[in-house]
């Protein structure tokens, strides 16, 4: 091998990043338990400062109808806060080199690399906790939202869901359908309603049609509308 020329050559850089990982399943379930545990204990925690504001503002007005000086007593309850989350160490390694420039890395190059991935990985460790902290919050809210359909529509989706899946069986002929076909089409037509609950463009497009239509007849009709009433629901909406 002959060089035509002496290459230039340069200095190489290695630094370890290592920051706090909470990206993970299991970080993901301890923190979403730890936040509804959090989320009831300052439930009764509000609880326990309106009881005891209730009993303090009793005394006081019993001491003050017997003429007595009334000192409120100072009790101090316990803040609750969410636990940090649970985190694993990741390891990377950033690589710098002057390769083809000829010199060393200077004293503020390396302060400068430092400091720069120091600042990444504090950086990294605070979005990923955001985001972790988003995901809990709307896991949370889903499981609310799935609590409230279950207690107040869920029996009326079902029951609206029978009496459609009965009209939508085939009509019998002149000999009647057995129970074990009748059980099979109503089961097919159940299917074919839930899949509409999630998609059915032309469905959906009728259903808001009439609902428009609904609001401008209340409208014109001079109705009053709360906008803080909840919206009256409609079972088996596509």
């Amino acid at each position: 091998m002959h060089f035509f020329r002496v290459p230039r050559l340069g200095s190489y850089f290695a630094i370890r990043l290592e920051y706090q990982s909470c990206l993970s399943v299991e970080a993901f379930d301890a923190g979403l338990q730890d936040m509804l545990s959090v989320f009831d204990r300052q439930k009764q925690r509000a609880e326990d400062i309106k009881a005891w504001e209730e009993t303090q503002r009793e005394m006081q007005e019993e001491a003050e109808a017997a003429g007595e000086a009334f000192t409120p007593e100072q009790k101090v309850f316990e803040e609750i806060e969410i636990a940090p989350f649970k985190t694993e160490k990741v390891t990377y390694v950033v690589c710098l080199n002057t390769m083809g420039q000829d010199r060393r890395f200077t004293e503020e190059e390396r302060k400068m690399a430092l400091r720069t991935i120091q600042r990444f990985r504090n950086t990294w460790e605070e979005i990923e906790g955001n985001n972790l902290e988003k995901d809990i919050e709307a896991q949370i809210e889903h499981m609310e939202m799935g609590k409230k359909y279950r207690e107040a529509h869920e029996a009326l989706d079902n029951a609206e869901t029978e009496i459609k899946s009965e009209q939508m069986c085939p009509k019998e002929g002149d000999e009647p359908a057995s129970d074990s076909v009748r059980k099979i089409n109503i089961e097919k037509a159940k299917f074919t309603l839930y899949t509409r609950g999630f998609f059915a463009p032309e469905e959906a497009a009728l259903f808001q049609k009439q609902k428009e239509r609904e609001r401008l007849r209340a409208l014109q009709n001079n109705e009053a509308h709360d906008d803080g009433e909840e919206e009256k629901y409609t079972p088996c909406v596509p």
